[in-house]
């Protein structure tokens, strides 16, 4: 006697063998996330991190190419940002996405070109750390930020 549970048949060894064995893993995984959880583990306070802002990255000159880029993350997204010829870029990836030799794959790429424009003078691009994304600013036609 047996049971599918998803792709996998499992079987009912004296009375519940292997049903009770899966089941008691299934129990402890879902106490141990419950548990995890409810510890407040992987939960940093933000002023714990603050060493981490000597380590940022920063560019002042614009980057030539998408080689250029500066990488940021948020779990299973990725960006590759950079501006180029006074445009902001960036390339969007997901972890699940590869190609048939397991390759990373872009999902797009967008362009985005702001008017009036604050990257003609006085450009900054920050890789902060600590919390995560990329800052860009400059005080061209116009100051900003983004």
């Amino acid at each position: 006697m047996g049971f599918l549970l998803g792709k996998h048949k499992y079987f009912d060894q004296d009375n519940g063998g292997s049903l009770t064995c899966l089941i008691r893993i299934m129990i402890k995984r879902v106490m141990m996330t419950t548990m995890l959880a409810a510890s407040g583990i992987g939960t940093v306070p933000a002023d714990e991190l603050a060493w981490l802002d000597a380590y940022n990255v920063v560019w002042n000159s614009q980057s030539s190419n998408a080689g250029d880029s500066m990488p940021v993350s948020g779990g299973d997204i990725g960006l590759n940002v950079w501006v180029e010829n006074n445009e902001l870029m960036f390339y969007l990836g997901r972890a699940g996405c590869r190609d048939e030799n397991g390759a990373l794959l872009k999902l797009g790429r967008v362009r985005i070109n702001i008017s009036p424009n604050p990257f003609t003078a006085g450009f900054k691009q920050e890789l902060k750390l600590d919390e995560g994304y990329v800052e860009l600013s400059g005080e061209g036609e116009t100051k900003g930020t983004v």
